[in-house]
Order: structure tokens, then C-alpha cells, then sequence
């Protein structure tokens, strides 16, 4: 067994604990296999007023959590597949997160989310929520949601980008476009509306 120390976003609190996983688990597969998880060293941290309370350990309903951060290991190598991203945000009670939904090469991850189950991670993600009144933002490398307590899930079509706030280009309009010999007659789906 591996100890592992994360957080998690529950309805009005955050949890940091920790869990023992088999060695050589990733904490997805590990979460989707259960119906409740054991916490040792648990500290809760409620969102309306910052109020933190410790206990030793805590049995939790996987259900219960809307999303927990992974660990920085990465988790096992040998699961590791090539995959395809599609931008997404998800909102999740009090809790907005945005960042990279993985799937198959072979098709679109977004359309495939409602057929995987129900812990999904989300990497290069950003969460934001409101604690004590004040809104907070975090980076995290990877993130698994509850696709089960999403309200909404939604693919990101284009985010504004940098260099325009500052009236740059991010493409010099003396350059050549190449695209069309780059592409070799395969054309890309029109993104659904």
C-alpha cells in the first residue's frame, strides 16, 4: 500500500488527508473501484468561513466528493496512454474548474464523457471557488471530477489570447500561410456549435 496526501472539494469544505492506495494504483481507477474511502490525518476546511476542524481519520462516500486533487507522482507508468485534449469547463457546486479532458486519439474526448465513469481526471487545471468570502484560484497539474456532481460540463471553444490584451499579433501578417501544404488534403471537423 501507498500513502498518499491530497485534497479534496467537497459541498461547502475542503479535505486534506490522507489515503492508503495498493502500490502501483492510480488514485482514478483507485476512486472509481470504491463506494467509500477511509481519510487518516484529515483537516476540513469550510468554505463560508475558513473554519478548520482535524480528526484522525474520517470514512467518506466517494459521491461525496466533487473533486480531488491527484498526487504529484503521476501515478502509473504502464496505464499510460496516448491521448487527445479537448479544453473543457466543468462546474461542480461551489467550484468551476478549467483545464484538459484526455481521451482516445481515435475519437472526442468530450463526446465520450458521459460513457467513462464517474471520477475523471482533468490536467493543466485551474479551479476557483470562494473561501471565507474571498475567491481563490489554484493551479493544479491534474484533477479528478465527479462527472456525477457536474451541473455543467461544456468544451472551451477559444480562450482570448495574451498578446491581444496588448494589441500584438500573434501572427505576423507579413508571414506566409503555410497550412494548406501542411494539412495533405485532410481537413479538420468545423467545431459543433
Amino acid at each position: 500500500m501507498a500513502d498518499i496526501e491530497f485534497t479534496a472539494y467537497a459541498d461547502d469544505c475542503l479535505f486534506h488527508a490522507h489515503l492508503e492506495i495498493p502500490a502501483g494504483s492510480r488514485l482514478t481507477d483507485y476512486l472509481n473501484e470504491l463506494d467509500r474511502v477511509r481519510l487518516t490525518d484529515v483537516q476540513l476546511l469550510a468554505l463560508e468561513d475558513g473554519h478548520q476542524v482535524r480528526q484522525e481519520s474520517l470514512e467518506l462516500d466517494v459521491n461525496d466528493i466533487f473533486a480531488i486533487e491527484a498526487p504529484a507522482a503521476g501515478g502509473a507508468t504502464a496505464h499510460k496512454i496516448r491521448t487527445r485534449t479537448s479544453r473543457v469547463e466543468v462546474e461542480l457546486g461551489p467550484y468551476r474548474v478549467l483545464g484538459h479532458l484526455h481521451g482516445p486519439t481515435s475519437g472526442d474526448p468530450f463526446a465520450a464523457i458521459t460513457r467513462r465513469k464517474s471520477m475523471i481526471p482533468i490536467t493543466e487545471a485551474t479551479v476557483a471557488f470562494t473561501l471565507n468570502g474571498e475567491a481563490r484560484m489554484r493551479d493544479i497539474d491534474v484533477i479528478i471530477v465527479n462527472r456525477l456532481r457536474a451541473s455543467v460540463v461544456q468544451r472551451v471553444v477559444a480562450e482570448p489570447d495574451k498578446l491581444a490584451d496588448f494589441g500584438i499579433s500573434s501572427v505576423d501578417p507579413h508571414a506566409k500561410d503555410l497550412t494548406p501544404e501542411l494539412s495533405y488534403g485532410i481537413r479538420a471537423p468545423e467545431p459543433p456549435d
